[in-house]
């Protein structure tokens, strides 16, 4: 995750806030593997930020100020999180929908996880997650995305069962790298629908690529090289339209999600829910 654009700054005050303290000596080792950045560059930057009050250091270790983090924690706060581009999307009211039409996968990955993650944090864990993708694209073109959302659900102990409706080579790859406690995943190449979807609780979340979009997903995802893949990916990725509908439908997310858990053990815990 990405929290400021300062290149060095940004390196320090991140693993600040990931790991915690840390001494000067372990700063500049995670310096160095990463970006090459001189050793003048990072304690330039420690002055930095010890000046400004982000930053408190003792002797050789540094730790994130926490009257910096409490101000930037009010900051936060103060915003409601539920609030996107749309308004807040868990008030819709049953039979709501919303649509919205973007050019480029990931503006319009960007845009699904600002709708989805108000309500995923909203909902309790008891609500199972369930995905259907036609190919992984997301681990290609922005594995770092999907990362950090395999970890919030992992955080969060909420299962999540991911079925790919392919049995490529690469999609078996990509979607491998995602493995965790309470994310499952199954490849079944006799689910074929006509667009990418996500049901929790009440709401159903469907991404169709438009045009030749899919076309052109499946002609990359016939690669098997992953380096290969993803180039391809990253032209593409500006010329497709996608269009995301986001609604609040009890009856139809039942049915999804009866559809998308048949490859998966669910708990009876969760199976209501």
């Amino acid at each position: 995750m990405h929290i400021l654009t300062g290149h060095i700054e940004e390196l320090v005050l991140t693993a600040l806030l990931k790991d915690g303290s840390l001494r000067t000596s372990e700063l500049l080792e995670k310096a160095f593997r990463k970006r090459q950045y001189t050793k003048q560059g990072v304690y330039r930057v420690l002055r930095k930020l010890k000046a400004e009050e982000k930053v408190v250091i003792y002797k050789s270790t540094v730790s994130i100020n926490n009257f910096w983090r409490e101000q930037l924690q009010s900051l936060l706060d103060a915003h409601d999180s539920g609030n996107s581009i749309v308004g807040d999307v868990r008030e819709l009211q049953s039979g709501d929908r919303l649509s919205l039409k973007l050019r480029g996968l990931s503006a319009a990955d960007q845009v699904w996880s600002h709708l989805f993650i108000p309500i995923e944090k909203w909902l309790s864990n008891r609500h199972p997650l369930f995905l259907y993708n036609q190919h992984n694209w997301t681990g290609l073109l922005r594995k770092e995305t999907d990362r950090v959302h395999v970890e919030r659900l992992e955080r969060s102990r909420r299962p999540t069962y991911l079925t790919i409706g392919s049995i490529a080579t690469l999609d078996k790859a990509v979607t491998r790298t995602m493995e965790s406690k309470y994310f499952e995943h199954s490849f079944n190449a006799k689910l074929k629908f006509s667009f990418y979807i996500a049901v929790i609780g009440d709401f159903v979340f469907q991404m169709k690529l438009l045009g030749n979009g899919d076309t052109r997903i499946n002609t990359i995802f016939s690669e098997k090289d992953a380096v290969t893949a993803k180039s391809l990916m990253e032209k593409a990725d500006k010329q497709i339209l996608c269009r995301i509908i986001v609604e609040k439908n009890a009856t139809k997310a039942a049915s999804w999600k009866k559809r998308l858990g048949k490859d998966f053990y669910i708990p009876k815990k969760y199976r209501h829910f």
